[in-house]
């Protein structure tokens, strides 16, 4: 192991050290949301002051976009931050592409090891380009998944447990029930993910261990969710597709009153209804009728809770930060990691821990936060019940689910424009194809089985079918 660590420690401190992205040689940079540069920047300056090894340091935090960074990093990582914040699905793209420094600091990594749960520990990991052999390049500091809003003034805590509740309230307001925020892979996760309410369990397969192959979308829970999809939809109490900036505005203007989001939108949302009017809970329930259930061997009735991705955000340290400044950052970002520093964040910043057995301290100090932060809070710990982190371990499995097509099919299908996929081998082929972009990043449009579905074969099994 000792070997290990020192040839990771010479390709640390050697090949990664070609651009200082500080500037100063003492400053150490840090992008981070808005919500929490301010704190990050006081904690960090704190550490080094009261930590005399570190002392001539100094750190400056920046406000800035986690969901650009990673494009940022890729088109010219110089020109960015010694640490930078990204959701953990980034990380294999950065790792793949030797944009981040892998972690070699064995207390910093104990800790990560110690403090995470599982998922969080497993997604901490990736590969460097070239090589196969997992190391940690992450340090995962904030905990988050999909929930919902909703206007208290026109939507009872009630009607919020179900999506036909939902419909109901949007029906007597003339408005549309609810809305997600965006047409990508991750704001259709709560069908896509959607379990059977009662036995907790789908038939959906996504990279299960990283694995590339093995992922299936076409059983009969999917399609009739599908349906379902389509159905809510088009109700024009139902559900809305809107681009991710027009969401609040339709919120502000009560012609929807729910949210499918994230802890990424509090502030949005806030604003939008009011302090009074804020509430948040975990995802509703959708229970599906004979007609989205029609040709499939799910019954009528059943029950299904909306699902979500359970994910961390990181930090990542650039690989062209200069190797001077590499055993500060380590041990900086062992510091911002700590259980005591993620409860202060939260306290101060509403940023929910990603450490295990952190909602002991949130009910610990309910009285001490506002009602609605305890409510966001709590809701997104519930969810993880219901989630799984996105399991894109490399940079190609992000590709392959985000950015190669699949998102546009199922977001056609949802619409259905002139009732174009209302027969159910419409929706089978939509999911037939999405699964096969996620395996082959390629669109068999033309070329799709007259039998579907296809069999939910082995991951090596299909090694051997391409």
């Amino acid at each position: 192991m000792k070997k290990l660590f020192l040839g990771l420690g010479a390709l640390v401190l050697g090949a990664f050290t070609l651009v200082s992205c500080g500037g100063n040689s003492n400053q150490i940079t840090l992008w981070c949301g808005a919500e929490s540069a301010d704190f990050y920047e006081k904690e960090g300056n704190e550490f080094f002051k009261n930590n005399a090894e570190f002392s001539q340091f100094s750190l400056k935090a920046v406000a800035t976009d986690a969901g650009t960074t990673p494009g940022e990093m890729i088109t010219d990582n110089t020109k960015c931050a010694d640490i930078i914040t990204v959701a953990h699905d980034n990380i294999g793209k950065l790792a793949n592409q030797n944009k981040i420094k892998p972690l070699i600091n064995e207390d910093l990594i104990n800790q990560i090891k110690n403090d995470n749960p599982e998922n969080f520990v497993s997604v901490a990991q990736s590969t460097l380009g070239g090589d196969s052999e997992k190391r940690f390049f992450a340090v995962p500091y904030i905990s988050q998944s999909l929930f919902l809003y909703y206007n208290k003034s026109l939507v009872t805590e009630e009607q919020a447990k179900t999506f036909e509740g939902l419909k109901e309230a949007g029906k007597a307001a003339n408005a549309k029930g609810f809305t997600v925020t965006g047409l990508d892979g991750y704001n259709f996760s709560f069908t896509i993910l959607a379990l059977n309410a009662e036995t907790k369990t789908s038939t959906l397969r996504l990279y299960n261990d990283g694995t590339r192959l093995d992922a299936y979308a076409q059983g009969d829970d999917e399609v009739a969710l599908l349906r379902w999809s389509q159905r809510i939809f088009n109700d024009p109490n139902g559900g809305l597709l809107p681009s991710d900036t027009a969401w609040a505005v339709s919120v502000q203007n009560k012609k929807v009153l729910a949210v499918v989001g994230g802890a990424w939108h509090y502030n949005a949302f806030l604003k939008s209804v009011g302090e009074e009017n804020f509430g948040a809970t975990v995802l509703p329930t959708m229970t599906l009728t004979e007609d989205d259930v029609a040709g499939t061997t799910i019954a009528a009735g059943t029950k299904f809770q909306a699902g979500t991705f359970a994910d961390c955000k990181v930090f990542l340290i650039n690989a062209a930060s200069d190797a001077s400044k590499y055993n500060a950052i380590s041990a900086l970002l062992k510091h911002l990691s700590s259980t005591t520093v993620q409860n202060k964040s939260f306290k101060e910043c509403q940023n929910l821990p990603a450490y295990k057995g952190s909602s002991a301290y949130i009910e610990s100090i309910k009285s001490e936060i506002s009602a609605n932060s305890y409510a966001t809070a709590t809701a997104q710990l519930k969810m993880a019940e219901f989630g799984m982190p996105q399991p894109f371990i490399n940079g190609t499995l992000n590709t392959l689910y985000y950015s190669s097509g699949a998102p546009k099919l199922y977001e056609l299908c949802i619409v259905n424009e002139k009732g174009a996929y209302n027969d159910i081998r419409k929706l089978r082929e939509t999911l037939y194809r999405m699964e096969f972009i996620w395996k082959y990043m390629e669109d068999p449009a033309d070329n799709i089985p007259e039998t579907l579905p296809t069999p939910a074969v082995k991951a090596f099994q299909l090694m051997f079918q391409k």
